[in-house]
């Protein structure tokens, strides 16, 4: 009778063992999947900023990064960031996506590689908005090891000379000719 309730004790203390390891190793999981899927958004994120700055003096279409501008990393890693993102976290990042979301959808070139004025135009009137959601959703997503370099140190020579909305009288964004 002994050696069974020494048996059943060993049983108990090793199942518990296996559960406190097993649980470890899933919290450790979790954090690895997290940073990385922190990391690819949040570098994803960075290029949406870097390109809003360069129209800031470039026309979109002269610019070939903005065909190749696409949301792969939102898509395979939104589930984990959904996961592990507070609400107000998530919220964020997931407003700057329906603000970028926003924006490809008016890059669509005509034939010859232009944009359409009237596109150009709502693209002017959007980035402001879309830079602000990104800059904060980068923030966010700092707190889980993604690149968090302020969007505003983005520009050529490192500073970010003005606030958006003050560029002049033509607006943050030039009137391409």
């Amino acid at each position: 009778m002994t050696g069974a309730i020494f048996g059943l004790i060993g049983v108990v203390v090793g199942a518990m063992l296996n559960l406190v390891v097993l649980t470890l190793r899933e919290r450790s999981t979790t954090k690895s999947a997290a940073r990385a899927a922190a990391r690819l958004v949040g570098t994803e994120l960075l290029t949406f900023a870097t390109v809003i700055r360069a129209t800031r003096s470039r026309d979109p279409a002269d610019l070939p990064q903005v065909k190749l501008l696409d949301t792969t990393a939102w898509t395979a890693y939104r589930e984990v960031l959904a996961r592990v993102l507070p609400d107000q976290s998530w919220t964020l990042v997931a407003l700057a996506y329906a603000h970028v979301d926003g924006v490809l959808s008016l890059l669509v070139f005509e034939p010859d590689g232009t944009l359409a004025d009237w596109r150009v135009s709502e693209l002017r009137r959007e980035l402001p908005r879309v830079f602000d959601a990104v800059s904060a959703a980068i923030g966010e997503l700092g707190e889980l090891g993604a690149p968090s370099r302020p969007p505003e140190t983005l520009d050529d020579d490192g500073a970010f000379d003005e606030p958006w909305g003050t560029g002049g009288d033509e607006g943050p964004f030039p009137v391409y000719a």
